[in-house]
């Protein structure tokens, strides 16, 4: 597997002891064992990927070095409803209830994600709070 000779198997290793993110760590790891010759699927067993993912993540040091490796903004926590999404949300609601909706935003950290709609005497629970509850009450005991 080619590899781009950004940094030495060394200078590698220096920036895996001092990256504060384990996942990044695993992914240098792989790159430097990468380097040294070592095969995906040989470098998968190492550190605990797959050897698709090592063929990932050597593709993207590849194209733009170690900062490549970095986890990018994506499906993560994204924080409260921007005023674009409370207006479709609204919207949603309103054509659901066949009235005109307004909301009142209240940011709970417990939920772990989602969000927790409540009209009148019904809730309508989309949080990952709940579904883990839900999970949980179907498990057997």
């Amino acid at each position: 597997m080619h590899v781009e000779p950004h940094r030495t198997p060394d200078q590698l290793a220096d920036l895996i002891r001092a990256e504060t993110h384990a996942r990044v760590a695993r992914r240098l790891g792989a790159v430097r064992l990468a380097l040294l010759g070592q095969a995906a699927d040989a470098i998968a067993a190492h550190v605990l990927l797959s050897g698709r993912q090592v063929r990932t993540w050597v593709g993207r040091y590849n194209a733009g070095g170690p900062d490549a490796l970095a986890d990018r903004p994506g499906r993560g926590r994204h924080g409260p409803l921007t005023p674009d999404q409370e207006q479709r949300l609204a919207g949603s609601l309103s054509r659901l209830y066949g009235r005109p909706m307004s909301l009142q935003v209240e940011l709970d950290e417990s939920l772990l994600g989602g969000l927790v709609v409540r009209v009148g005497g019904e809730v309508i629970d989309g949080s990952v709070a709940g579904r883990i509850e839900a999970a949980r009450r179907h498990l057997p005991r």
